[in-house]
């Protein structure tokens, strides 16, 4: 009985097949090729008008007549940006070349300011009686010697050149309760013949002062100036410091004319690629007493 349906399934799928390929040989006959002739309707050669040539101006943009140099075209519009040296705008009209128009560089920068503290600092003092702080002893630094001195109120240092007159300390109460010591000792300046007052791990600065200028195109030409006015050349063009002020800081100077070109008047501050304000010597830590290792000028 099973080799009766194996032949029958067999049967059956031989007949699928040969239906199979009666279909696909005769999908894959050739299409009856028909042709259509064109004897009845002719081709005419239809003719092309002649179109003639026509010229069209179209003007270009021009500026106002009160303002020149603002030209604005929809197409092609300006450039408008702003002058951080001027801090006003600049308007650059389309067409125009102005490449030979660039300003002429200055030419020099300003770079460095450094000031020259007072030769004698405060570095620190010890207390040996709260009740009175003349009885403290007193450290000081002299930058020009090399030298710590210690004195007490009254002393008179007369290879340093200069007499303490003065100590005191202050409790002063902030705000939250909390206290801080705030001490200062009065000198009397020998050489000079006046009195300073000196805080320890602050600086006092004298009126000495050195600012540095530098050639643009040529970094390595540097000129130190301590006064104003002063002339110098740069490519040989001439400059005058005209003035110098102390607590922006900045210097103003004048670039002078000449056949060709106006003399110019900038006023520079201190370049932002170069370090800014700074004093020499170093300055030094905070030093509440002289065996805490504090040490202003290095020695």
């Amino acid at each position: 009985m099973k080799k009766f349906y194996d032949k029958l399934i067999f049967l059956l799928a031989l007949l699928a097949l040969a239906a199979g390929c009666a279909v696909y040989f005769m999908q894959s006959a050739p299409a009856p090729v028909t042709s259509a002739s064109m004897g009845d309707h002719p081709y005419e050669a239809v003719p092309v008008p002649d179109s003639s040539a026509s010229d069209a101006h179209w003007p270009m943009a021009e500026a106002p007549a009160d303002a020149p140099d603002e030209l604005f075209d929809v197409f092609t519009p300006p450039k408008i940006w702003l002058d951080t040296e001027t801090l006003e705008f600049v308007f650059q009209a389309p067409y125009v070349d102005r490449r030979g128009d660039k300003p002429i560089p200055f030419g020099v920068e300003f770079v460095d300011f450094a000031q020259v503290p007072f030769r004698l600092q405060l570095q620190g003092y010890v207390e040996e009686d709260p009740s009175d702080a003349t009885k403290s002893l007193l450290l000081f630094g002299d930058a020009e010697k090399g030298e710590r001195v210690r004195a007490r109120v009254g002393d008179e240092k007369t290879e340093y050149g200069f007499k303490v007159v003065d100590f005191e300390v202050k409790k002063v109460v902030a705000a939250d309760n909390s206290i801080t010591r705030e001490a200062k000792a009065t000198i009397l300046d020998l050489q000079t013949n006046q009195e300073v007052v000196l805080v320890p791990g602050e600086i006092l600065m004298t009126d000495e002062y050195t600012v540095t200028l530098q050639a643009t195109d040529v970094p390595d030409l540097k000129f130190e100036f301590s006064q104003a006015p002063e002339s110098f050349e740069i490519a040989g063009s001439q400059y005058v410091l005209e003035e110098i002020n102390l607590e922006e800081p900045s210097v103003s100077v004048k670039k002078q004319g000449d056949g060709e070109n106006e003399a110019v008047t900038k006023k520079l501050t201190l370049s932002k690629k170069t370090n800014t304000n700074t004093v020499k010597p170093v300055a030094p830590s905070p030093a509440p007493a002289i065996d805490s290792g504090s040490d202003l000028f290095g020695f």
